[in-house]
């Protein structure tokens, strides 16, 4: 009996499994346009991509895409589809005997699509290495990447690693990237992305022949963006660096956290519309800079305007071995009309900052700037008197020793150092 009822259950679950993959290779050609529609709608005006030709197969299916970088080249790619009850996966490798191959030796992206459209992807690839015409190198060691998009297109996450980047500006510099992460999750991404990132570097390098190099260890950068209950955008960022090394300047503990805040969400719609039109425009006309001015800048500048904005500073901090730096401040552009003239604007503006230091990491941070060795010793007892004699004018309040706080201050167009007028002629 368990015979008789076996056989037609086979036969039944075998054409239930061969009726899913036909389904499902329909929709994986169907999902393949898409993603090449996508692709051209978020990429850079100057990027485009085609479907050269989609050859459907029961269990599998092949494409051919193009890349068009302008002014630089076309990359094709070979795509091999294959179908399952539960979905397809496609994995992409560059079309052998082309431009690119070189180029792109060895890249591997495989993805996964589910039933409902979902999707990750996994790229691999050794080595990036391009010359341009004018002799800089740039060389990208073990590139390691992963992505998801749920099935709408709206939410997703990438996770980026890098062992090693090196470019060579030219004889005399280059730049040395080592240990590079960076991540995020993002939603909204079909009309203007929210969510948070991080990135981590191990080190960075600006390494010329005249010269120690500039180092910078253990970089992190945060960001989040967001829409708050009022409807208002909000973005922050976080910069720190465990240390900075220049010629003989040694700085640690760098950080600096950005907060903009109070901006319309209409700003956004606008900001989006604006890229969309000129983004058009781009792709299929000559663009002058009053184009750009008539299509993104001036309906942006005037929502802003409407809107208003705050920019808040809310920590800077940096030490060396003998002295720090500290300063928080805040930048209000209020709410007003858009039909103004530049010195009503400018009464529209509110700025305040503070800032607390010693005369010995300013004479390092003047060394870094202006790139020469010298006499720091000096240098700090020249900023020792100009400071002093600020503090006896009252512009700034010595707090003790050689250690300094500066009050600025912008209101109703008057600038003020410590609370006192302050007049640049």
């Amino acid at each position: 009996m368990w015979k008789k009822l076996l056989t037609p259950t086979l036969i039944f679950t075998l054409v239930i499994l061969f009726a899913l993959t036909w389904y499902v290779s329909i929709k994986a050609e169907e999902y393949f346009s898409q993603w090449v529609e996508r692709s051209n709608q978020v990429a850079p005006p100057i990027t485009s991509t085609d479907l050269v030709s989609y050859n459907r197969g029961f269990f599998t299916a092949e494409a051919i895409t193009t890349v068009d970088i302008k002014d630089i080249g076309h990359y094709d790619f070979h795509h091999l589809i294959r179908h399952y009850v539960w979905g397809v996966t496609i994995i992409t490798t560059p079309v052998a005997a082309t431009d690119s191959t070189s180029l792109l030796d060895g890249l591997r992206i495989v993805t996964d699509v589910g039933p409902t459209g979902a999707a990750r992807s996994r790229m691999s690839m050794p080595q990036l290495a391009f010359e341009s015409d004018l002799g800089q190198t740039l060389v990208v060691d073990r590139i390691a990447a992963e992505g998801r998009v749920n099935a709408t297109a709206t939410e997703g996450s990438w996770d980026v690693t890098l062992d090693q980047l090196r470019l060579v500006v030219d004889e005399h510099s280059s730049i040395l990237i080592s240990g590079f992460h960076s991540s995020a999750d993002m939603t909204n991404l079909d009309h203007f992305p929210l969510g948070h990132n991080r990135t981590r570097i191990n080190s960075i390098s600006l390494e010329k022949t005249a010269g120690r190099p500039l180092v910078v260890e253990g970089l992190n950068m945060l960001g989040n963006n967001l829409f708050d209950a009022s409807r208002h955008y909000l973005a922050r960022s976080e910069i720190s660096f465990a240390r900075l090394k220049a010629n003989d300047n040694i700085f640690q503990n760098g950080r600096m956290v950005l907060e903009l805040r109070d901006i319309d969400a209409q700003v956004i719609e606008v900001f989006v519309a604006a890229g969309n039109n000129l983004r058009s425009r781009i792709n299929t006309a000559t663009v002058t800079g009053d184009d750009v001015t008539d299509l993104f800048i001036l309906p942006l500048t005037n929502t802003l305007l409407a809107s208003g904005l705050t920019l808040s500073l809310e920590e800077l901090s940096l030490a060396t071995t003998d002295g720090h730096l500290r300063g928080e401040g805040k930048a209000i552009l209020a709410a007003g009309p858009t039909d103004i003239t530049l010195e009503e604007l400018l009464e529209q503006i509110h700025i305040s900052l503070q800032a607390d230091f010693d005369v010995q990491i300013l004479a390092h941070i003047n060394q870094l700037f202006s790139g020469t060795v010298g006499n720091l010793a000096a240098k700090e007892e020249e900023f020792r008197m100009i400071f002093g004699g600020l503090a006896q004018l009252g512009f700034l309040s010595r707090l003790e020793g050689d250690r300094f706080r500066l009050l600025v201050s912008y209101d109703d167009g008057e600038i003020k150092l410590n609370g006192q007028p302050f007049q640049l002629f």
